[in-house]
């Protein structure tokens, strides 16, 4: 139907004045027996990488698999809160990331130890630009369509899920639900973020001749560690 035809018909509807009811019922929607295994499923199928933990030795042991699984010397935080999860020490005086600057870890041999060396890098295109692997929290896991959804601040925060060429998505069991209508039907706007990233599995486009595209859009490998 060509634009033109769409807009006439928008048009005859406006001139009647119309109205139609809306639907006081909304289509029932699917719950899982085990939504974990819907989720991974789901997720796989998009070629996402699913790792789930249950430890801090288990959450250090899936990142350093990250590290060396994409060669990666570094990794970047979205937050403090993260980076304690994986149980790792730090100096206690180190100034984690703010509005000026983010947090990244460094691995020279690929190793994830238990005494991290901490740096933070200015959040200018240049800096973000040389991210390896960035890590972040998902605001929910959505079971039917294997997704994770992010909510991203005002400031450089938004770049942590799309910009970095491997993402790593901290989701804990907790906040997995069956559909979107279970997430959305619990969301408040404006009360978490600026705005929410639903990703569902790596950036991929074959817009330009049909040709895939892997990472044009957001990262080339998407990883959840699914935290029981």
């Amino acid at each position: 139907m060509s634009r033109e035809t769409i807009l006439r018909k928008i048009r005859q509807v406006e001139v009647k004045g119309e109205s139609f009811p809306l639907p006081e019922n909304l289509p029932a929607y699917p719950e899982y027996p085990d939504p974990v295994a819907k989720f991974r499923k789901e997720f796989e199928a998009l070629e996402g990488i699913f790792i789930e933990v249950s430890s801090e030795k288990e959450i250090r042991s899936a990142l350093q698999q990250v590290l060396k699984e994409n060669n990666a010397k570094s990794i970047s935080w979205e937050k403090k809160e993260l980076l304690d999860l994986t149980g790792c020490s730090y100096p206690p005086a180190f100034q984690f990331s703010s509005e000026d600057f983010f947090t990244c870890s460094l691995h020279e041999d690929g190793a994830l130890a238990k005494q991290l060396t901490l740096t933070n890098f200015d959040r200018t295109s240049e800096e973000m630009g040389r991210m390896e692997v960035s890590v972040s929290l998902a605001r929910a896991g959505i079971a039917e369509t294997g997704s994770v959804v992010e909510s991203t601040g005002e400031k450089g925060s938004r770049v942590m899920p799309i910009l970095a060429p491997v993402h790593v998505v901290f989701l804990p069991a907790d906040r997995l639900v069956n559909s979107p209508l279970d997430f959305f039907t619990n969301f408040i706007p404006g009360a978490e973020g600026s705005s929410q990233i639903i990703m569902s599995g790596a950036s991929r486009t074959a817009d330009i001749e049909k040709t895939l595209i892997v990472g044009v859009h957001g990262p080339k490998k998407l990883y959840v560690l699914f935290i029981r």
